[in-house]
């Protein structure tokens, strides 16, 4: 959700037109029924780049423009969670004597900005003036004691919910843009959700290089021969890892295991 991102699902969720589809996964280990997950739908891209040599590169891509109704409540849960803090940490802010009607309302900004909840309030600073009796001289006033007529500022803060950009965020939970160029044909749009969700496998082959069982740091080593070399042996070492992982899983009839004749 960086750079144009943000607009360009803003457009196909909201502009589109596109008619979506249920997002239904296959059932989880030991259980019998498909799971409905979400709804989206997939749109056709023509991109291209320019090269450095000056030709220009042009290929497809597939844009599955998908909502996950859990990553949905999720978001709005947490969205709803920040308007209501924000709007009670307002509703106590006290005005101090050397307040402007600026430096009041620079505070509350600085409020909303804690929650990430800016665009979704209008802050209205309503300033009175009044004039107020200010005795002079030292004691208990009498109905002769001289005083002289002083301005008190009095600042109000209004807060107003943005109603349009927060019903906008609600159609927006959710939704996301999974990008590929590999055909329909090939891959679905559930399957494209069902292999996003799978992700943490491959991930987590690269935390064991950080922190894991096979760590990659610290190096000691300088030459980048033995550098390459060290990380081809890990990589050997993480996929014979990952494969005993997948057949204690997933164990092979013992057919499969038998060698031909020929084999040595």
């Amino acid at each position: 959700m960086t750079g144009e991102t943000p607009r360009r699902l803003k457009a196909l969720v909201l502009n589109s037109g596109q008619t979506s589809q249920d997002i239904v996964l296959s059932p989880k280990e030991g259980d019998d029924e498909e799971r409905l997950v979400g709804k989206g739908f997939v749109v056709t891209q023509q991109m291209q780049a320019r090269l450095e040599n000056g030709a220009v590169h042009r290929w497809q891509e597939r844009w599955m423009v998908s909502c996950s109704h859990a990553h949905a409540q999720r978001q709005e849960t947490s969205f709803q969670s920040r308007l209501d803090k924000a709007e009670e940490k307002l509703s106590k802010l006290k005005v101090k004597s050397k307040d402007s009607a600026d430096s009041f309302r620079i505070k509350a900004e600085k409020i909303l900005q804690a929650y990430n909840v800016e665009q979704y309030f209008r802050l209205e600073i309503n300033e009175t003036i009044t004039a107020q009796k200010k005795y002079i001289g030292r004691g208990r006033p009498g109905p002769k004691t001289p005083f002289e007529m002083v301005d008190i500022q009095n600042l109000a803060l209004v807060v107003h919910r943005n109603e349009e950009l927060i019903a906008q965020f609600r159609l927006l939970a959710g939704w996301r843009i999974f990008v590929t160029n590999v055909a329909q044909s090939r891959m679905t749009l559930d399957q494209s959700t069902q292999y996003y969700r799978d992700e943490w496998l491959v991930e987590r082959g690269f935390h064991r290089f950080k922190r894991g069982h096979i760590p990659a740091l610290p190096l000691f080593l300088r030459l980048p021969e033995r550098i390459k070399g060290l990380m081809m042996m890990l990589t050997i070492a993480l996929q014979v890892l990952t494969l005993m992982e997948f057949l204690e899983k997933f164990p092979l009839s013992p057919g499969l295991l038998k060698l031909a004749p020929d084999d040595k």
